[in-house]
């Protein structure tokens, strides 16, 4: 395990088959917990917790071949990292197998993605589950994609040149130049993915929606035009 005064991650290893994280009603940010155990399957015990990624990160990932169990009692929470870059997207849970079990309330959340980036390239909203096999079997289960990041506003065109003053040697009155057309503004991060899965079982009735998009951006303001010659 790493730590510093904002960050937390957790790895899980050797031949443990079950966790239990007990929560007592809190919340922890800036968290992840990776698994990467000996066993087939390993079991994922939560009691009355919300667990929110640091930027980045998924919150919880499994890199076994078998199969990730995740056991909810109480009211659970796993939120996803932001995403901060557009080609790198965050899950609340990444795993090759994944079930979620129980009968206490979860919800199961994308991370955001950033808002405004410099490039103007908008950052997607994050996955709630990324798994090649997904079993929903716990009737009080959400899902929701992460809501996309909006875009900021395009730059201001540059103003137009002012024109040379009107003196004896400078006879002929001159328009100053145009000012430049502002830069369009772009649109926003597409919402994130609810579930995705090359195969999804559902045995219980959940609650699965995809992330909002992000807000376009309004074009930059044109320059202004530049004076034109004043008589001296």
């Amino acid at each position: 395990m790493f730590s510093d005064d904002r960050k937390i991650c957790l790895t899980v290893t050797g031949n443990s088959r079950n966790v239990f994280l007990l929560g007592a009603n809190r919340s922890f940010d800036n968290i992840c917990i990776l698994i990467n155990t000996n066993n087939d399957d390993f079991t994922l015990h939560l009691y009355n917790i919300s667990l929110t990624a640091m930027d980045s990160f998924n919150a919880i990932q499994y890199e076994g071949s078998g199969t990730l169990k995740i056991v909810s009692n109480g009211v659970n929470s796993i939120t996803g990292g932001k995403v901060s870059n557009y080609s790198l997207i965050t899950s609340a849970i990444r795993s090759n197998n994944l079930e979620i079990n129980g009968d206490g309330k979860i919800d199961i959340r994308g991370g955001n993605g950033i808002d405004y980036p410099a490039n103007r390239v908008a950052n997607k909203g994050g996955y709630g589950i990324f798994a090649e096999y997904v079993k929903l079997a716990n009737p009080n289960t959400s899902i929701y994609g992460g809501r996309g990041g909006h875009c900021k506003d395009g730059p201001a065109g540059v103003d137009g040149y002012n024109s040379s003053p009107y003196t004896i040697s400078n006879q002929y009155r001159s328009n100053g130049g145009h000012g430049a057309q502002g830069q369009d503004g772009c649109a926003g991060g597409l919402g994130g993915i609810g579930v995705s899965a090359s195969s999804i079982e559902v045995v219980a009735s959940v609650y699965i929606v995809g992330g909002q998009g992000g807000n376009g951006s309004n074009g930059g303001n044109g320059g202004n035009g530049g004076k034109g010659s004043d008589i001296l």
